[in-house]
């Protein structure tokens, strides 16, 4: 079974670029709010940067892995 590794990296780079743009839209949204709203967007926030920093790890680990073969 082969897998077309290019094609996945591609796709994680295109989900890094919109989480990047969604983080800095919380980043920009949360400045107009107080309160629970904004420590729920700064929440949503972290999360996202997470999965961004997850994505790259995974981009790692993928090229990483693709090199061994």
């Amino acid at each position: 079974m082969s897998v077309d590794w290019p094609l996945i990296l591609v796709v994680m780079g295109i989900a890094s670029i919109i989480l990047i743009g969604f983080v800095v839209f919380l980043r920009v949204e949360a400045r107009g709010h107080r309160g629970r709203e904004k420590a729920l967007l700064i929440w949503i926030e972290g999360i996202s940067a997470g999965l961004f920093l997850g994505l790259i790890g995974l981009s790692i680990w993928v090229l990483g892995h693709t090199a061994l073969l």
